[in-house]
Formats: structure tokens, sequence, C-alpha cells
């Protein structure tokens, strides 16, 4: 068994063999896999996958300041359901100089903190992603209205749009019945 490791916000034009150069010093490598905008190393040895984690996480690589962290271990000819389940909070009011990293150290409080990112053109907002419910949850109650580099922030679960829909269409529904009992009454 491997020791999978994430690269993410990789450089567009980044090839097998750039990752394979990167990490090849770190220890044996048994598979590299490169999609757009992020790959997979994988080593043979736990201590090698995580020195290289520390080393280059958070370091430029092809003009990107790239993310490393150790990736869940499960291959996708592993899964029985191809779908990773997360649980997102949507954080507001986040101090202008905050970095993703910063957003994820604070997160950790809570829990395994799986994603975590500072949306751009949307002021003082992010996204933070648990791996487990109760993480999520426990970020809600515990973390919510607390201070993330001197500034209060909000927690917020996000809406699904399949809920938004649902209940404008009932609303829609109530007030169609209501305004027809109306006029059919009178």
């Amino acid at each position: 068994m491997g020791y999978r490791v994430y690269v993410g916000r990789l450089s567009h034009d980044a090839t097998k063999e750039d990752l394979e150069g990167l990490f090849k010093k770190y220890g044996k490598l048994l598979d590299v896999t490169v999609k757009t905008g992020f790959g997979f190393v994988e080593f043979s040895d736990k201590i090698d996958a995580e020195d290289a984690v520390h080393d280059i996480n958070d370091t430029r690589f092809l003009g990107q300041r790239i993310v490393v962290e150790l990736a869940m271990n499960r291959r996708r000819d592993d899964r029985r359901d191809d779908r990773r389940k997360v649980y997102r909070v949507i954080v507001k009011n986040i101090p202008p100089k905050t970095t993703w990293q910063d957003l994820k150290d604070y997160m950790k409080k809570a829990g395994h903190v799986a994603f975590a990112d500072v949306l751009k053109g949307r002021n003082g907002e992010g996204v933070v992603e648990f791996s487990k419910r109760e993480d999520m949850k426990y970020a809600l109650r515990k973390l919510d209205d607390g201070r993330l580099n001197g500034q209060r922030i909000s927690l917020h679960e996000p809406v699904s749009l399949f809920l938004i829909l649902f209940l404008s269409c009932l609303t829609l529904f109530y007030f169609g019945i209501a305004c027809f009992n109306c006029v059919y009454n009178h």
C-alpha cells in the first residue's frame, strides 16, 4: 500500500515529469498523476510522504504557490461510492489579509479540515470543508462569532439549491391556493 500526497494549486501546464522531479528526492515514487490544477504523488514509505508535505507545502513551483497535503488514502478502485462526502461551512467577515492557511489553521480546532480557501472576488468570504459531519457541527457551534486575525467571523451552513427551489415552489403553491380560495369564495 502506498501513501498518497495531494498537490493543489498546480500550474495548468505542469506535467507528470515536473512532479516526479520535485518529489523523487524524498523517496521511491509508486505513481504520479497530474490533472488540471492538481495532482497526486504516491510514495512507498509514509515517512517520505510526510517529509515531502513538510518541506514542499506552501512553496512556489512553476510560478504557483502550491498546497501539498497527505491525501485520504483511498484510491478510486477501492471505493464503493466514487463521491466523497464533505461537510461545508461558509465563513463571512474574514479580514482582508487572511490566507487560506490562516483559515484552515483556525478551523482545525473543530477537527480534520479537508479543504479551506478564502474566496477571491467575494470580499471577506471563504469556504471550509470538513471530512466529518460532527466536526462541521462543532465548528458551527463553537467557532461561530470567534476571532480570526483579530476580527469576528461568522459561520453558516450553506443552503442547498434543491431546498431553495423546493421552498419557493411550496410558497408559490400555498399562495396560489390561498388566492384561488379568496377569488372562489367571493
